[in-house]
């Protein structure tokens, strides 16, 4: 039903409360460790020192993963490549980038739920994320940039904040889109993959009220 799919992406079309913002997220991840310094600058490369993005392999092609989901993947690598193949959905045939989201959700999540008992599409997900102009910023966005990353004491949960720049030029500008990510896996074996449990999209008028 569209009602799991709006609780998978944490939208509301009624009350304002409904909305998860970034905060209270984050407060509920308490005792969670930060990853280490080395790795989160590997994690957020392309942010220049003024915040911007310094997209320089921007001209390159697109170039769709062949293996999903992919051991070799760390939680941020996973949480990258699904937005890039979201921003290119029709590459290199339509909807491939929600197949690839598809691929990547885990058991736990309410896509994999839906697509298990409603038969949900790649093609019907798109088209309730085109109903909405916030959700529609994963396939518009011009750059994406990782600013926050968590896990669990375990190192088996990840909590990620990425933000989806919409300029042309892939600066920084109050037009930009939150998106939490809460990943998952069952170990640490060559063959385990990170999976996402849920993205949400924090919505503009969250964003606006924080901004006065």
């Amino acid at each position: 039903s569209d009602d799991a799919i709006l609780r998978e992406y944490d939208v509301s079309m009624t009350g304002e409360g409904a909305s998860l913002t970034n905060e209270q997220i984050y407060d509920e991840m308490k005792d969670r460790v930060f990853e280490s310094a080395g790795a989160f600058v590997e994690l957020t490369k392309g942010v220049n020192e003024d915040g911007e993005y310094d997209d320089s392999s921007k001209s390159k092609v697109y170039n769709p993963p062949q293996k999903v989901p992919d051991s070799g993947l760390t939680a941020g690598e996973v949480v990258e490549l699904v937005l890039l193949a979201l921003r290119n959905n029709d590459v290199p045939s339509l909807d491939r980038g929600v197949e690839i989201f598809f691929g990547y959700s885990s058991p736990e999540s309410q896509i994999v739920e839906q697509i298990e008992t409603e038969m949900l599409t790649p093609s019907e997900y798109r088209n309730f994320l085109s109903m909405s102009e916030d959700n529609m910023a994963l396939f518009t966005h011009q750059a994406a940039v990782i600013d926050k990353a968590d896990f669990s004491p375990d190192r088996l949960k990840g909590y990620f904040t990425a933000r989806l720049l919409m300029n042309a030029d892939g600066s920084s500008s109050v037009d930009d889109v939150s998106v939490n990510f809460i990943l998952s896996t069952t170990g640490t074996n060559d063959d385990d993959c990170w999976l996402i449990d849920s993205m949400l999209i924090r919505p503009s008028k969250l964003r606006r009220r924080r901004r006065r």
